[in-house]
């Protein structure tokens, strides 16, 4: 398909690939190279002229660079890798500042990249599972403040179906500290009606942060999959000697 847009190849397999995952109602992937695990042009692997990927090593000491070059039409060679070892950590760097940024790649791919060859497999899970647990953490916090905000709202809602109800010559009080104070009719309505208007939005932009938190959620979840896969894959280390 070397002669076929990367658009149209998109269009083609963005809904009939064998990598994609269906989970929650949303759509992830296993394809090699995608680097958030989403499903979408700007991540995708097969598509995308430039890619890049990190694999374990074979013998576990250290990470490959995956990169695709100009031969898309020839699969067993369309693919460059270079071994990066642990133990040398900034030629690792430099290796990937320099290959990515000689071939053009976007800043956004590099930085993550070296973020993830600085990292063991174990510590990439590690590291996971400790956004996950501040995630929800975040999430909890979000659900609770909702809750409230809801309980408010139909409070003032009550209070203000009760104001309607009353005629205009009735006396109102409102409680301020330990004391009872007189208030019109007229601004006791008004205050509630832009109370309920405060708490209404307020309870809008909690909804969106509980959502935003649930697919920052589920990215961590997929993550911590993949990562749990490449790390059983991982040969056994020899027992230290007693």
């Amino acid at each position: 398909m070397a002669n076929v847009s990367s658009a149209l190849q998109w269009s083609v397999i963005r809904k009939s690939s064998c990598f994609l995952i269906k989970r929650n109602g949303k759509n992830y992937t296993k394809e090699p190279s995608n680097l958030r695990g989403v499903n979408s042009y700007r991540y995708n692997g097969l598509v995308q002229e430039k890619t890049v990927g990190v694999e374990a090593s074979a013998d576990g000491k250290g990470v490959t660079l995956v990169t695709k070059n100009k031969n898309r039409n020839k699969p067993v060679k369309s693919h460059t890798r270079i071994p990066l070892k642990k133990n040398n950590s900034r030629r690792a760097f430099k290796t990937i500042m320099k290959t990515l940024k000689g071939q053009g790649y976007r800043k956004d791919l590099q930085a993550y990249k070296i973020k993830m060859a600085s990292k063991s497999p174990q510590e990439r899970l590690q590291a996971e599972l400790n956004e996950l647990k501040k995630v929800q953490r975040d999430l909890q916090n979000a659900t609770e403040s909702r809750q409230t905000l809801d309980a408010q709202l139909n409070e003032n809602k009550l209070v203000k179906e009760e104001l309607d109800l009353v005629k205009d010559n009735t006396k109102v009080y409102k409680l301020i500290g330990p004391a009872l104070v007189q208030q019109p009719l007229v601004e006791a309505r008004q205050n509630v009606s832009k109370r309920i208007e405060y708490i209404s939005a307020e309870l809008k932009r909690k909804e969106e942060q509980v959502k935003d938190l649930q697919k920052k959620q589920d990215g961590c979840q997929e993550s911590m999959a993949k990562l749990k896969q490449e790390f059983d894959q991982l040969p056994p280390q020899p027992a230290a000697n007693a």
